[in-house]
């Protein structure tokens, strides 16, 4: 791949180029599998980074653009599967209808709740109380690690087994969800779906599966995220704004990676690591 355009791509990725710049890179990586992987890596990278810097406040160890760049230029031999995987205790817990279960028993549900405040009145006083904020429905992030190691443990079920997009969207739209759900494109095989219900408001969620792991997403609207029934982090929506991912990893869980999609807000979370999770999505269609 020239120089030029690995040095226009980083600049892309840094939002160091002008309109025509960017839309002349862009036409420049259609076709160019090398290039495309480039931005994969390097805007991983750059979101991580980022993430890393604002929640540890401590420098990124040095390897982690190397074990990305290993990893998504070469592929993964395969490896030895454990006596219970992750996918085979997944299948044998989650996918029986017999226990399947309608909604996220509260896994990630949160009741919105509206606090008042009061004060010391005087006898006969006519002042009234004052209501605080309510309270987000859900915290997306919180929510997408929550109900991955629900999965995990068994406890939350998945009530539509499908791996057809159109099927699913059928089913999600008759159970209320008011979105057109998002089927990103990634190397992974789609098991089926669940519907939320979370004070009304239904929610989409999907689970995939590759080898032996799983990658779980929740997606919301970003109607719910401005009237404030969904909440996210501060730290992950500047990233979503300005660098258009976000990517973070969680010791014991495994990684969260968040993005929009037309109007969709999505999470997903996998006991991958940030490189492995990554190859899997075509990042350049998100």
């Amino acid at each position: 791949m020239p120089d030029d355009l690995k040095h226009r791509i980083t600049a892309m990725l840094n939002n160091e180029l002008s309109s025509s710049e960017r839309e002349e890179t862009k036409r420049a990586l259609e076709g160019n599998t090398t290039a495309q992987r480039q931005v994969a890596v390097e805007g991983a990278l750059v979101t991580m980074l980022r993430s890393r810097r604002e929640q540890l406040r401590e420098r990124v160890p040095v390897d982690v653009e190397r074990r990305i760049r290993i990893a998504l230029a070469n592929e993964r031999s395969a490896q030895e599967q454990p006596a219970a995987s992750l996918w085979s205790r997944f299948a044998s817990l989650v996918l029986r209808p017999s226990i399947a279960i309608p909604v996220l028993g509260g896994v990630a549900a949160f009741v919105i709740t509206t606090t008042v405040l009061k004060r010391p009145q005087a006898e006969g006083s006519s002042e009234r109380p004052i209501p605080t904020e309510p309270v987000a429905l859900v915290d997306l992030r919180t929510a997408s690690y929550d109900n991955f190691a629900s999965i995990v443990r068994g406890e939350l079920k998945l009530v539509h087994p499908s791996s057809d997009p159109q099927e699913l969207q059928s089913w999600f739209t008759s159970q209320g969800v008011q979105y057109a759900a998002v089927f990103p494109s990634i190397a992974a095989k789609l098991e089926g779906g669940v519907v939320s219900d979370h004070n009304g408001k239904k929610f989409a969620h999907l689970v995939y599966s590759v080898n032996d792991h799983l990658v779980y997403m929740f997606e919301v609207d970003e109607a719910s995220v401005e009237d404030k029934s969904v909440s996210i982090d501060k730290t992950v929506n500047e990233n979503l704004t300005h660098g258009k991912w976000h990517w973070e990893e969680k010791t014991g869980t495994g990684t969260l990676f968040m993005w929009k999609s037309n109007n969709v807000v999505c999470s997903a979370v996998s006991d991958l690591r940030t490189d492995e999770l990554s190859a899997l999505f075509a990042l350049n269609e998100l």
